[in-house]
This record gives structure tokens, sequence and C-alpha cells, in this order.
């Protein structure tokens, strides 16, 4: 991070705006910032970051000058990665109203990334703008403080600490603590889980108890016999399928054969339709293939009749033709077109020669009115400008001795300056005196406000306490129930296992009995026993074992719920028992349905566990806000105190400067300063107005005299001109006509002539158009006519041709001349459809006699049996069944196999998982009990020691060119190499004083650098505020001469102090003039060497 421009104003002792320039400043690399002690040095670091973090290194509230409400800082850097970004962060500040006792807040914030293209605002918050810096940064406020600001007492301390001292300092720097603390704490809830997850493995493990390998052994030794008797039950299955599929068929072919029986007899029945069917299609035939004929001699008969209507459209035509030209020749004869229309041109000429010298006439008598409005108006503003320069005269008279009186006013108002600062500085005292009397009021005001917060906290905690108390009495008493239940459910358990080992034995005893026989040996004890009758309680004794399993698991499950309701209480309660009194005793009995208890806490628990946390939460709550206002309540006590002492001291200021100079009010009496002050400024502004007004006046006055001038010349002008025009007018009279009308309207007369023209040549050409087209119309009807009257006569010849080859037609097909061709006529689809009804009744008579055949061929001599087939079907149906429920015992024990195995599979993972753990948690105790005491955190500090010590080396054999090096022994004692005493080992405490310096310096720079590590933007700044004026003028000497060795291009130093002697080593200064009693606070200036 390299800054650019820091802007300062209204914090602490800089009261206006002061603009620091860090590129003057660090363009050495090497540069002082030098002032009196309180003139403000050490604020230009407290303002760089209050601009980044929006707080101060000293943890100050009232940094705001006393004399301002607000206070502003701008901050402009760029950080250098990868690339070059610039950024400007802006904040302001301000009191919460006119308490200046509370910490000043700040109102607005804005980190801004500037660009030569346009600016990006990234953050506009206050809060976001701070994370947004140290985001940008890498580094939190202490850190950046660490790095930028190195105090030498520190480091040289550092240097000569002791082991334990030194690796506390480490640890506090670089907050080494959370290596311990955190990681132990860490380790510590890493060895709970750990815990809680031991025992939920435990638990679920019991869950798996029942389940072996032996079980699934006998399982599928069961399975394999009923697949045995399976297979035999399918061959019989399907010998009855294959005797009831020939049976089927015959039946089918029976029942079909009848059914075509029916259908022919069905068929047989249309055939009367279908005869006349055919009779209707052959009228067709007949009328289709005589069609063409008939169809000719309709169309020579249709164009006979077109054509003579043709002609008598055309010989109508030829009439109304005659009727229009008769009437065009009577129009011509009429209006006379030609002579008219000559007649109208020559009175357009003489219309339009008049109008033109209309249009002159009119030009001239306008431009002699213009002329004649200027003169008048030109004479106007002459007597106007008479008239002003008679007022400008007075008021400059009247101005002049206005003056004169303001100038003997405002001597009157003059305060000599020596008395008016110590009015000034009597007041200033009176002020602070009140303001502070007022935050001493305040104070006492909040200092009563915290005690009742207090009361009301302390109040409110013993409630919420109570609450608390019986929460957790109730929770225990759930736990305690939960566990009496957990043993109950235990002994329930242990006694549904004896029963299920009873009967399988039973059940096994049951199945054994049928391999018994009389007089034989049996095959498990090897004895005769006497016939056995058998009981048929195989089925019952399964299913009776099948229920107490169900039940077994169901106790298993509530158990395993149990199991984790107690864990869940106990990891919820635990160290919360203590919050009981010591003679609660807590009574708990077995519930009278467990099933019911499991219920209601499966709805009820969570909700009660999640009150209880937020009870356990608002507690803690209300214990911290009553220590916040407990603190409260101790620093308002410690303001009353100081703001009574404060009051006390300047009241006796206060009374010391009224006696000195015998002023009961300096309040008062600053006022009357001030209003004479401000009268004096007000003569002032007064007098100013009032000779810019006379200024003023003159120039108007000097303005109106060469505007006359001007206008006098103007008046001349326009009286020739007005005489020109008359002229013109006169010579252009002498042109016109005798019979020259001056106020006739000749365009109007012009425009309508020229209308009246237009509209006779329009109907002449009209007519001329109309006489052409009757004269061709007729021409071509004439021609029409002619040629119709032959097409008639041929028309007609060929109509009688047609009529005699159709009536000879009809006589070959024996058909009589009144035959109806079009009646007898079919359209194709109805016609195609009585073809296909036709086809249709023929080929499903051949379809029937086929089909019978066919059937006959397939039955022959077989005969079907009713009695057999449903004795068939009722085999057939109970074997089915059985296949079923062979298939139904196969798919259960197939179920309870793959259950089983499952069930393995998972015991096998959560017994794997189990190990797991125990390792996991074997690992965790071993780190806990590595973790305890402060072993590790002193690993680290000596770690980051030696890191920093080599570090170190570097920089101080750079500094002292090479006589010097650093190292860390084997007790991380710091020890120096003394190069120019042939690499002798020697103790800090041997060093000389500039010895000491320079090492320590190094150390600092190491130390640096070690802390910016943690940052993302490397600071290419920092500073030293080293106490200089201690130093004699040789380990001066050396201090600067390391200095300027240790500057770089990425790395520019800072030196603050108070020591003129330094001002000359140091070839860039800020320097820093604080304020000389005007109010006006400290100002800087950048000085080169």
């Amino acid at each position: 991070m390299r800054p650019i421009e820091l802007k300062i104003k209204g914090i602490n002792s800089y009261r206006e705006e002061q603009v620091i320039n860090f590129n003057q400043l660090t363009s050495q690399g090497f540069f002082g910032i030098f002032g009196p002690t309180g003139s403000g040095k050490s604020t230009i670091l407290d303002a760089i970051t209050l601009a980044l973090y929006a707080k101060l290194p000293r943890g100050s509230k009232n940094f705001i000058n006393i004399n301002e409400t607000s206070a502003s800082v701008s901050f402009h850097f760029s950080i250098t990665t990868t690339e070059t970004k610039e950024y400007l962060v802006e904040r302001s500040f301000r009191y919460p109203g006119k308490d200046r006792s509370s910490t000043a807040r700040n109102t607005t914030a804005r980190l801004s990334l500037l660009s030569d293209i346009d600016t990006e605002v990234l953050a506009d918050k206050p809060t976001d703008v701070t994370r947004s810096c140290i985001d940008l940064l890498g580094l939190s406020s202490d850190d950046f403080l660490r790095t930028v600001v190195l105090p030498q007492g520190q480091f040289s301390d550092f240097l000569k600490l002791k082991n334990q001292e030194r690796r506390g300092m480490l640890q506090r720097i670089f907050h080494l603590e959370r290596y311990g603390i955190e990681l132990t704490r860490k380790v510590a809830a890493a060895r709970q889980r750990m815990d809680i997850e031991v025992s939920s493995s435990e638990g679920q493990l019991q869950a798996y108890d029942d389940i072996s390998k032996e079980i699934l052994d006998n399982i599928s030794s069961e399975l394999v016999e009923l697949k045995e008797n399976l297979e035999k039950e399918e061959l019989t299955e399907k010998e009855l399928s294959e005797k009831y599929q020939l049976l089927n068929e015959l039946k089918e072919l029976k029942s079909e054969y009848d059914s075509l029986l029916y259908k022919e007899t069905d068929i047989l029945s249309s055939k009367k339709q279908t005869e006349d069917i055919e009779s209707t299609l052959l009228a067709v035939k007949q009328a289709e293939s005589i069609y063409p004929l008939y169809k000719d001699y309709k169309i020579r008969l249709k164009e006979s009749d077109q054509s003579q209507k043709d002609i008598d459209s055309l010989l109508s035509d030829e009439k109304k033709l005659k009727q229009q030209q008769s009437c065009l020749e009577q129009e011509m004869e009429d209006n006379q077109y030609p002579k008219a229309i000559k007649e109208l041109a020559e009175k357009e000429d003489i219309l339009k020669q008049s109008t033109i010298l209309k249009e002159k006439l009119d030009d001239i008598q306008k431009a002699i009115l213009a002329v004649q409005e200027r003169l008048s108006k030109k004479q106007k503003e002459s007597d106007s400008l008479n008239e002003d320069s008679l007022y400008y005269e007075k008021e400059l008279i009247a101005k002049n001795e206005e003056l004169d009186s303001l100038l003997m006013q405002q001597q009157k108002c003059v305060v000599d300056s020596r008395y008016r600062q110590c009015i000034e500085d009597g007041r200033l005292a009176e002020n602070t005196y009140r303001t502070k009397r007022d935050y001493y009021t305040e104070a006492k005001g909040k200092l009563e406000t915290c005690r009742q917060m207090l009361s009301a906290k302390e109040q409110q905690f013993t409630q919420e306490s109570l609450l608390f108390q019986q929460q957790i009495k109730e929770l225990l008493t759930i736990c305690a129930e939960a566990e009496s239940i957990g043993k109950q459910l235990e002994s329930e358990i242990n006694q549904c296992n004896e029963g299920i080992t009873k009967q399988k034995k039973e059940y096994l005893l049951e199945e054994l009995s049928h391999y018994i026989k009389d007089g034989e040996k049996c095959p498990l004890c090897g004895n005769i026993h006497p016939s056995y009758v058998f009981s048929n309680k195989e089925e019952a004794l399964g299913a009776s074992l099948k229920d107490k399993t169900n039940e077994l698991n169901a106790l298993k499950e509530k158990q395993q719920y149990v199991s984790q309701t107690v864990l869940l209480l106990q990891a919820s309660l635990s160290g919360k028992e203590k919050e009981l009194s010591s003679d609660e005793i807590i009574e708990t009995s077995l519930p009278a349905d467990i099933g019911t208890w499991i219920e209601d806490k499966k709805a009820n628990l969570s909700d009660m566990l999640t009150t209880f946390s937020e009870q356990c939460l608002k507690c803690t709550s209300i214990k911290a806000s009553m220590k916040e206002v407990k603190d409260q309540l101790k620093k308002a006590k410690d303001e009353v105190t100081e703001f009574y002492k404060a009051l006390k001291s300047l009241l006796d200021n206060i009374k010391t400067l009224r006696k000195e100079y015998d002023i009961a009010d300096f309040t008062k009496e600053f006022d009357l300063i001030v209003e004479k002050e401000k009268k004096r400024e007000e003569y002032e502004e007064q007098i100013k107005a009032l000779r810019l007004k006379i200024s003023e006046l003159e120039k108007s006055k000097e303005d109106i005299n060469k505007l006359k001038n001007s206008l006098l010349q103007e008046l001349t002008k326009c009286q020739a001109e007005e005489k020109q025009r008359v002229d013109e007018k006169k010579s252009l009279c002498e042109q016109f006509p005798d019979n020259f009308n001056e106020s006739e309207d000749y365009q109007s007369a012009l425009k309508t002539t020229e209308s009246e023209k237009n509209i006779l040549t329009e109907k002449y050409e009209n007519w001329k158009k109309s006489e052409q087209e009757v004269q061709a119309s007729l021409q071509k009807v004439s021609g029409s006519l002619q040629t119709q009257e032959n097409c008639l006569k041929s028309s007609q010849e060929k109509q009688r041709e047609a009529y005699a080859v159709y009536l000879k037609e009809l006589e070959r097909l024996g058909l009589s001349p009144d035959f109806d061709v079009e009646k007898n006529l079919m359209e194709e689809d109805k016609k195609q459809s009585l073809l296909e009804k036709v086809n249709s009744y023929k080929e499903s008579l051949k379809d029937i006699d086929t089909q019978k055949t066919y059937l006959k061929g397939k039955i022959k001599d077989q005969t079907f049996d009713e009695k057999e087939w449903k004795d068939l079907i009722e085999a057939l149906s109970t074997s089915k069944e059985s296949l079923l429920n062979y298939r139904k015992k196969i798919a259960v024990y197939e179920s309870q196999s793959t259950d089983i195995q499952k069930r393995l599979a998972q015991k096998d993972e959560i017994n794997a998982k189990y190990q797991q753990i125990i390792h996991r948690r074997s690992i965790i105790r071993e780190l806990e009990e590595l973790f305890k005491g402060n072993a590790f955190i002193e690993y680290v500090a000596e770690s980051r020691l030696r890191y920093i010590a080599k570090e170190a080396s570097s920089i101080l054999s750079h500094i002292s060119n090479g006589n010097y090096t650093l190292d860390v022994n084997d007790a991380t004692e710091f020890v120096i190499r003394d190069n120019k005493n042939g690499g002798v080992l020697r103790a800090a405490d041997t060093l000389s004083g500039g010895e000491i310096f320079i090492t320590s310096l190094s150390l600092a720079l190491a130390l640096s650098s070690s802390i910016q590590l943690n940052g993302s933007a490397p600071l290419e700044l920092f500073f030293l505020d080293e106490g200089f004026g201690s130093l004699d003028d040789e380990l001066l000497n050396i201090v600067m001469d390391s200095l300027e060795r240790i500057k770089t291009d990425r790395r520019s130093i800072g030196i603050i102090s108070h020591v003129e002697n330094l001002k000359e080593r140091v070839p860039v200064k800020l320097l820093i003039e604080p304020s000389q009693n005007t109010g006006s606070g400290s100002h800087i200036r950048v000085q080169y060497s």
C-alpha cells in the first residue's frame, strides 16, 4: 500500500482542511515530520487509521476539534500486486446531538476504485467500507499499526528481554494464544463428539444382536426344499395346461362352425335386393354410353341460342352510340369552345400586366411607411436619452454625498486587535465552562439511567433464571424416566428372546415329528420312540414365532430411541445441573404406557429442547447485558468525576480572567465587539457597493452621450431615404394606363379568369375525347354484328347434324327417343358403392363355403364333453393356487434372507465405523494431552522468533556494511556475530548504544515484515517515532546513516521528531505549525533541503 494524498479537517489540532501530498514526501524515499509537542504529528497517523478502520489507535472517542461539531478525512492510496490500482476512502464524523462526551459517530463513508475512465464505488456504508479496507490490505487495524509505527523503546526492550518475557511478547503481537486456547477448545469439542459417536455406534450395534450367520443358513436350507416342491408342482400344472389347451381349441372350432351357419342364412335373405341393384347398374351403363352424343347435341343447341343473344345486344349498343353522337354535335354548336378560350386568354394577359404594376406600387408605399415609422421611433429614443442623462447627473451627486457619510460611520466602528483577543479568550473560557456544565448534567442523568437499567436487568435475570431452573428440572425428570424405561425395555427384550428360543425348539420338534416312524430309530437321537400322533401345530408355531420376532424388533426400536433420547438429554444438560438449588430433588416413576410415552416425546421433546436452548441463550444474554450495564455504570461514574474536576478548574480560570480585565461578562462584551465588527463589515460592504454604483452611473452617463450622437446620424439617414422613396412612387405612376384603378383587386380578377379558362379548356378536351370514343365504338359494333350473324348460321347447321346422330344411337341400343339420359346417370361414388354391395354379397357366400369346408376338416369325428371340460378347469385352478402359495412362501423366505444379509452387511459396516471412531478418539485424547499447558504455544513462539532473527540478521548486515549479523542460540537468546573481530559471538548486553540501536532497528523491520505476511497488499511506508532527542551526536549520525541505507524504491522511511538538528539530514520535511491563538488550528507545509 503506497499513500498518495491525505486530507484532514476538524480532527484534534487540525481545524481547517490540511492536504498532505505523500508523492512529494516520499519522492526521496526518506522524510521527516517535525513540529513542537502537541502540534499534531501523531494525528497524521491517526487520520490514516481513522480513514481505513474508523478507529484511533489510542482508543480516543473525542478526536473532533473542540471548536467544531464534525470532522472529515480523505485518504488516497494505491495497491500494487500484479497491477497497480488506486483507491479513495472518505469518512465524516459527528457527535450525536450536542453530547461531546459521547463517542463520535462515523456518519458517512465511501470507498472508491479510481481509474482514468470513471470512478467505481466499492462500498458506501461505514461497516462495509471498513470490511473492504481489511480485505484490500489483508491486515486488521492492530496489525496495520504495528507494521506502520515502530517505536524504538519497545524493540530495544525486545532485544534485551529474557526468554519467557520475549515469548510472551510474541504471543501478544502474533496472537499465538489462539494456538493454545482455540486448539484446546477444538480438541475438547472433538473428543466430546467422538464420545457421543462411540455411544451412538454401540447403541446401533445392540440393535443387530439377534442377527447371525446360523439363522441365515437355516432359512437358506428351507428355501431349497420349497423350490424343489415348486418344480414338481410346475410340471403337474404344465400337463393340465396342455390338455386344457386342446379341449379349448375343439370348443372354439365347434362354436365357430355354428356361427358360420347363422351368418350364411343372414346373407341369403338379401338376394332380391342384390338383383334390383344389378338392373339399376345396367341402365346406368346404357346412359353413360350414349351420354357423349347427348352432351354434344345440347352444346350445339346452347351455342345457337347464345349467338342470337349476342346479335340482339350489339343492335342495342349501336342505337345508343348513335344517340350519343347526336348529343355531342349539339353541345359543340351551343358552346363554341375554341372562340371562347381565345377571348379569355387575351383578358388574362391584360390582368397580369396590371397585377405587376400594382405590386410594385404597394412595395414602394410600404417602404415609405417603414421609413416614417423608424423616424418616429428614433425621435422618441432621442427624447428618452435626454431624460436619462439628466437623471444620472442627479444620482451621481446624491451617491457621492452618501459615500462621505458612510466613511465617517465606518471609522467609528474600528476595534483594537489586542483588546479583542483578550475578550475572545475570556469568552472561550466561559463557553467551555457552559459546555462542560451541560456535559456534567447529562453525565449525571446517564449515571441514574444506568442504575435503573441495572436494577431492571437484575429483576429480569431473577425471573428468567427461575423459569430456566424449572426447564432443567423437567428435562432431568424426562431423562430419569428414559433411563427407567430403558431398563424396563431391556428386561422385556430378554424375556422376548427367551420366548423366541423356546418357540424355535417347539417348532423344530414339531417339524422333526414328521420324520419319526413306528419301530424305527429317531433321526435326531437314535432311539426308538412310540408312534407319534401329528398335532398339526407347525403352521401355528411358525406364525407365533414370526409374531415374537416382530415384537422383539419393535422393542429394540423403542430401546434405541430411548437410548438416543438419554444421550441427547445428557448432552443438552451437560453442566446445567449446577443451576438447580442443592435441595432440589428429582422425583420420577415408570410411565404406565411406554408406547404412549415414546410417541409423546417424539412429538414434544424437540420443541422442549429448542425452548430450553432459547431460554439458556436468553439467560446468558441477560447476564452479558448486565455486565455491559455495570461497565457503563462505572464509566458514567468516572465521567461525572472527570467533568466535576474540569468544571472546577475552568471556573477558577474564569474568575482570574474577570478580575484581571475588570469585566463581569466576557460573552456580552465579546458580543458588543462582534456587533461593532459586523457593523464595520456592513459599512465596508455598503461603501464597496456604493463606489461600484457610482462607477456604473458615470459609465452609464458616458454611454448615453455616445447613443445621442449615434441617434442623430440615424435620423438624418432616415429623412434622406424617405425623400428617395416618394420620388420612386411618382416615376412609377407615370407608367400606368389610362383606365388603371389603384384600388382594384387585379390579383383576384386574374385568378378568376385563369380558372374560367382552365374549366372551358378542360370541357373542350373532354368533348373531343368523347366524340372520338363514340366514332370508334360505332365502327367496332358494326364489325362485331357481321361476325355474330355468320356464327349463328354455322351453329344452327351443327345442331341439326348432332341431333340426327343422337337419334340413330338410341335406335341402335333399342331405346325410345324419350329416354331420359340425365335421370339415369349416377355419380361415380354411388355407382361404386352399389357395385361393391353386389360383389360383397357374392364374395361373402364364397368365403362361408370355404370356411365351412375347412372347419369340417379340422373337427372330423371329435366330440366335446362339457363335464370333462369343467373338471379340467377345476384341477388347473387348484394347481395354480398351489404354485402361488409356494411362490409366496419362497418370496417371504427370500425377503427374510435378503433382509438378514443386508442387516449383516450393515452390522459389519457399523462395526468397521465403530473401530475407526475408537481409533480417532484415542488420537484426539493424545492430542488433548499434548495441548495441555503452554508447550505448543512456546514451540510456535520459538519458531517465529528464529524466523524473525534470520530476517533481522539480513537487514543488520545490510545496515552495518556486513560488520554484524544476528542469531539465536540454543537457549533462544539473541547473540550478535561481530565480523570485524573475526566473527566472535557477543551477548546483547555487551553492545554499545549505536550497536543496540541498529540491532533493534533490524529486529523492528524484520518483525514488521513478518506481520505484513498476514496481509495481501505490501505496505510501502512506515514511521519511526524514536525519541531522537535522547541520542548524542555520534549515535544520531549512526541512526541517520542506517535509515538512509534501508530505504528502497518500494519502501519509504518516515521519522517523527521535534529535534531541530535532524532537519538538516532529512531531504523532505513536513513542518507542522501549531495554532497561534486565532482558533484556526495547526497548519502544514512541505520543505526541501
